[in-house]
């Protein structure tokens, strides 16, 4: 055979040569009221022929709702094998966390941008009908980044007190065990709480404060529970980051509180105008609330105050000898009240809130305007500047 006509043959067989592909549809599947379903119907085949495909259900009766985000329930997931008969798929199978009885019966039809689904899943003998609203092929389902620093460096798009746990799905009890012995405050933050993603997974992910100066050891005592697959530092919420260097905050390492918060009170007051009213350290997360007041600017002369309250992080900017600190503010709040003497009035409704307004009244902070008057530098995002 010539040269020419073989690569013609190579050709036209790899042109024409069927490749396995893997296809996941997720079409709705109503169960009533107060309920969740996630639907996962995996297909493998070549060319247009399925040779093989499963559907797994995580589903939930009971459900209590919160900001839209599914917060507690009665959870469970199935992984039914499913029989191919021409357009039919069935089959059953019992489910993991409570043994339901799972059947499902389903017509499958090709569509121009995907494929439909028409039939019934039943669970203990309940049938729900499947949507029959065409779907097209997705990718697994979705979890948000999340961020695990094992070892850092230095302490500037993680926190030294704010640590992320990856566990094995269901091992909960055993976890909080262990911190309820150490100083740890929970961070129940919704995006790390996704239960049909616990429980596809295998693991389960829990956010917690604890003081700075504890997190290396409470890690390490982590990192040896069998349960626990990584630990390590991860991001908080957050509205200043800046670093302080050269004012007696911290010394080889160690944080000087009273130095720290009586530097960072004076600063903060000045950018809001206030008198500090006290200071105060969370031992569980080793934050510090820090009190202002003002007169209220909103109604000048009135003899109303807006007190102010600060929730801020000061540590070390890392681990090991270092003379500098790193000074994040978490929380930026207060209220206007009628303080004065003699007969007072209620102000219901006068909250403050961190971010853009009528100016005096609500409160902005930002990383580039607080590191002057803490005589700091703050991260412009490729560096650390004054």
């Amino acid at each position: 055979m010539k040269p020419t006509l073989l690569l013609g043959f190579l050709f036209c067989f790899f042109a024409t040569a069927s490749i396995a592909q893997t296809w996941q549809y997720s079409p709705s599947l109503y169960l009533g009221d107060n309920t969740s379903s996630d639907v996962q119907i995996i297909e493998d085949g070549v060319g247009p022929e399925i040779k093989k495909a499963t559907l797994d259900l995580c589903f939930g009766f009971d459900i209590e709702q919160s900001y839209a985000h599914l917060n507690v329930g009665n959870f469970d997931r199935v992984i039914v094998p499913l029989s191919i008969s021409n357009d039919s798929l069935s089959g059953s199978a019992s489910s993991v966390e409570r043994k339901r009885a799972i059947k499902v019966a389903l017509k499958r039809k090709p569509e121009k941008d995907g494929v439909s689904y028409s039939g019934t899943i039943s669970i203990d003998g309940k049938s729900y009908p499947i949507s029959e609203q065409p779907v097209s092929s997705r990718a697994d389902g979705y979890r948000p980044e999340i961020i695990i620093d094992e070892n850092p460096k230095e302490f500037r798009d993680v926190l030294p007190n704010a640590l992320i746990i990856k566990y094995k799905y269901g091992t909960s009890p055993q976890l909080l065990a262990t911190l309820r012995q150490a100083n740890a405050a929970l961070d129940v933050a919704p995006s790390f709480h996704n239960r049909c993603n616990d429980i596809r997974s295998g693991y389960e992910y829990l956010k917690i404060l604890t003081p700075p100066q504890e997190s290396q050891a409470l890690v390490a005592r982590l990192r040896k529970l069998p349960f626990v697959t990584q630990v390590g530092w991860t991001d908080h919420e957050k509205t200043v980051t800046v670093r302080v260097t050269g004012q007696g905050w911290v010394n080889k390492g160690v944080l000087n509180r009273t130095v720290a918060a009586a530097g960072l009170s004076a600063a903060m007051a000045k950018a809001l105008g206030a008198s500090v009213t006290g200071t105060s350290w969370d031992q569980k997360t080793g934050e510090v609330k820090l009190s202002f007041k003002r007169p209220s600017k909103l109604m000048p002369g009135s003899g109303l105050s807006e007190l102010i309250s600060m929730v801020a992080l000061i540590a070390p900017d890392r681990f090991g000898d270092t003379n500098r600190a790193i000074v994040s503010v978490a929380g930026l709040s207060g209220h206007v009240m009628d303080d004065g003497p003699g007969p007072r009035v209620r102000v219901l409704t006068m909250q403050l809130a961190a971010g853009p307004g009528p100016e005096g009244f609500y409160i902005y902070l930002n990383s580039e305007e607080v590191a002057p008057l803490l005589k700091g530098e703050w991260w412009n995002g490729t560096e650390w500047t004054k």
